[in-house]
């Protein structure tokens, strides 16, 4: 199933993507230990001997042919999971999927709203998932111009996470083609 496989990679290409930052950042070496489907990878830290769930989501890919997209998800050139296209396919692209010039107008608070609304379906989508396992949700975006620093800025203060959720953690992923500014940021911690 070539959708099936299409997703794989990508999920696998933020997850990789997503523990270099947070490895880096927090000083811990979680690496995938399985890819499955409830959560999407099992990671394991060798130093704290702790397991945790991961879960992946795409809130949206600026452009159809964001460069972004190409650099994280490599030779990809068909249309993503939940309709996000890469390279060069805008005919095809779905709710998740913003064209320049609505975000270049006006709307880091759309962006906002469809990461909320990532976060919302996740939420949704793990009530029958292992309790004991602890989960933690990346929410990945890729963007031409806007990086890690805007994203901090403009759309994390408008992100509303859902109280109470599955989620131990709740992590944007940010891309960004055209700098380098390209990173993590918490949206959401539990104590």
């Amino acid at each position: 199933m070539r959708d099936g496989v299409q997703k794989d990679e990508m999920e696998r290409a933020v997850c990789d993507s997503f523990l270099g930052y947070y490895n880096e950042k927090l000083g811990l070496d979680f690496r995938v230990s399985e890819h499955q489907d409830k959560p999407d990878f099992l990671v394991h830290c060798n130093r704290t001997d702790v397991t945790r769930g991961l879960e992946i989501t795409i809130a949206m890919f600026q452009d159809s042919d964001s460069l972004a997209a190409r650099q994280l998800f490599g030779r990809l050139n068909t249309v993503m999971p939940d309709g996000v296209a890469a390279s060069g396919d805008r005919k095809r692209a779905g709710p998740y999927m913003a064209k320049t010039a609505d975000l270049t107008k006006h709307n880091t608070g759309v962006l906002a709203q469809l990461v909320t609304e990532r976060i919302r379906d996740k939420c949704d989508k793990t009530q029958g998932y292992d309790r004991t396992l602890p989960l933690i949700l990346v929410v990945a975006i890729g963007d031409k111009v806007r990086g890690l620093t805007s994203m901090r800025r403009l759309v994390a203060p408008e992100v509303h996470v859902p109280r109470p959720n599955p989620f131990r953690q709740i992590w944007l992923s940010v891309y960004c083609s055209l700098r380098d500014d390209n990173g993590i940021l918490s949206l959401y911690r539990q104590v």
